[in-house]
């Protein structure tokens, strides 16, 4: 059916690949493992294509690329951002603040539960940004734990919109 979706439909052209076989025969982890393999190398490139944009913009000093997780989350809640990166599986406790739009990191956060790189990802999604993260890489040349393509010492990098 999906030579017949694509010629039929105008997302046609906008599909990445199709599963050959009727999703209805597959339970969801069969279903989700054939998605992914036809989505895998689309997303790795669209993975690596933001880290090469980043690195081009903040290594000309461009203010568009932006480090500091208070502005990175700043810039996601007021819908400025167009992609962010971020290190899997870490979190910075904070407090948000939507009447001042200030945010900080502080030991009240065990009250607050809020998360910055948590709350930067879904200001992201919900104005239509990409988020891509970004896991450990251990080799020889960069220290053990180190996150492959993210600045030394940063837990989230944005490109700003403007």
């Amino acid at each position: 059916t999906g030579g017949h979706f694509r010629k039929l439909t105008t997302l046609g052209p906008h599909l990445v690949g199709v599963i050959d076989r009727n999703p209805a025969s597959l339970d969801l982890t069969q279903l989700h493992t054939a998605a992914y393999a036809i989505m895998q190398p689309h997303l790795d490139q669209s993975r690596s294509d933001a880290v090469d944009w980043f690195g081009a913009l903040h290594g000309g000093h461009d203010a568009r690329a932006v480090t500091d997780v208070e502005a990175v989350a700043r810039a996601a809640s007021q819908g400025r951002i167009d992609t962010l990166l971020l290190a899997e599986d870490e979190t910075v406790s904070g407090r948000s603040d939507e009447t001042t739009d200030t945010r900080s990191t502080d030991a009240a956060w065990m009250a607050s539960g809020e998360d910055h790189l948590e709350a930067a990802a879904f200001g992201t999604l919900r104005h239509g940004g990409d988020v891509h993260l970004l896991a450990f890489h251990l080799d020889i040349v960069k220290p053990v734990g180190a996150r492959k393509d993210m600045p030394e010492g940063t837990l989230a990098a944005a490109i700003l919109r403007y």
